[in-house]
């Protein structure tokens, strides 16, 4: 197999495992603090309609990740008789690639909180308490193996991606 498509293969099974995630199970991608509700009270109708809202972006969210490894997949098997471009797939490697920093930008801001996203102002939200949410509450295990393991797939992908890019440039 020529290892320029396997940064591509990589991306398909990276992604649809995520995709998963955000598909069935949504919440699980939201701050405990968040799914538990507002401080131990009980959340009135615009916290539960912006909630219902987020959630819905984020299944729409795992529904674009799932379209994105359906495609690299296709592109990423050289024997595929569907996809069997290299000048189509240098397009999509590069586009794939244009994905990862994003997530490699939010796997860094939750490894610098350890209680969750900072807010605009990179500080860590405290409870009345003076208690961050992680002192306060139980932390769950992390989702696919938490953001250091986000960050080391995602600089890899993209990494790994742009060199397929590059290297499919020279296979015409």
């Amino acid at each position: 197999m020529d290892w320029t498509r396997l940064p591509l293969l990589a991306h398909a099974v990276v992604e649809a495992a995520a995709a998963v995630s955000f598909l069935l199970a949504p919440e699980s991608q939201l701050p405990a603090a968040f799914r538990a509700g507002t401080h131990g009270k009980k959340a009135d109708a615009r916290e539960r309609e912006a909630r219902a809202a987020l959630l819905l972006i984020l299944r729409s969210y795992g529904g674009l990740l799932l379209s994105s490894a359906i495609l690299a997949a296709f592109f990423g098997v050289p024997s595929s008789r569907v996809v069997d471009d290299a000048a189509s797939a240098r397009v999509v490697s590069l586009c794939l690639a244009v994905y990862h920093p994003w997530p490699v930008w939010r796997a860094c801001g939750r490894l610098r909180s350890k209680d969750g996203p900072p807010d605009q102002r990179g500080r860590v939200p405290v409870r009345r308490d003076g208690k961050t949410a992680a002192e306060s509450e139980n932390r769950e295990r992390p989702v696919l193996g938490g953001p250091a393991v986000h960050l080391v797939l995602h600089v890899s992908l993209f990494v790994g991606l742009l060199l397929s890019a590059w290297s499919l440039s020279y296979a015409q």
